[in-house]
């Protein structure tokens, strides 16, 4: 089987085609705007790389979150899209499963529980640790859930540098945005999707839904706008 990958949920924009013989193609870069738009040529780009046709693809994987509203939506989108058009289904894989399934190829992590962190962005983080699926809170709540976990820490993701300053304890080892553990890495999503697609925990194109964990940024400043008193508006 052959999985198309697609990641869209922070401030990266990947594809990836990924068979039964490993990776056969893939494309990612840094994307802060415009994911939309990096998205369609990437898949274009790792089609031709890989010399397979769109209808060759089994299954189409995505990120579902938590992660970037916008970037979700572009990345679901797509998704489904493709599920319509080609006839097949969807794997749904969180970023943050991603994020900590990509840190066991590094050797900081040996030894170590890891801390998935994603930047949510108006001070927020999104994280999985290995207790627990994912939960939204301010730095402070998780530095204070990293202390307590004790012993050795290794915490990756783009929020990792929203920690720096945290003052957390001398077990925590953070990764730094330059890394490619700053974001999902789409050959690491391809590979689960291969997997949960040969076992068939796959969704339909209509069922699939993200993990925002949040509502809507323009939907918050709507609201936050409406809590203000009558006279502070303009």
């Amino acid at each position: 089987m052959i999985v198309l990958a697609l990641e869209t949920a922070t401030t990266g924009v990947g594809a990836a085609l990924v068979g039964d013989d490993g990776v056969l193609a893939a494309w990612q870069a840094p994307c802060r705007r415009g994911h939309a738009e990096a998205l369609h040529p990437a898949i274009e780009s790792v089609v031709v790389a890989a010399r397979v046709r769109l209808d060759a693809v089994g299954a189409v994987a995505v990120d579902v979150g938590p992660g970037l509203f916008t970037g979700l939506r572009v990345g679901i989108a797509a998704a489904k899209a493709l599920g319509f058009a080609l006839g097949v289904p969807l794997v749904a894989v969180r970023s943050t499963e991603v994020l900590r399934r990509g840190a066991a190829r590094d050797p900081r992590a040996a030894g170590a529980l890891v801390a998935a962190v994603v930047d949510m962005r108006r001070g927020e983080l999104a994280w999985e640790l290995p207790d627990g699926g994912p939960q939204i809170g301010p730095v402070p709540r998780l530095a204070a859930r990293l202390a307590a976990l004790g012993g050795a820490v290794f915490v990756v993701g783009d929020g990792a540098a929203r920690l720096g300053a945290a003052g957390l304890p001398g077990g925590v080892t953070l990764s730094d945005a330059a890394e490619a553990l700053a974001g999902p890495p789409v050959t690491v999503l391809g590979a689960i999707g291969l997997e949960r697609a040969g076992t068939g925990a796959t969704s339909d194109a209509v069922s699939i839904e993200p993990c925002y964990l949040r509502g809507a940024d323009a939907r918050a400043n709507f609201e936050t706008r409406d809590a203000r008193p009558a006279g502070s508006r303009g």
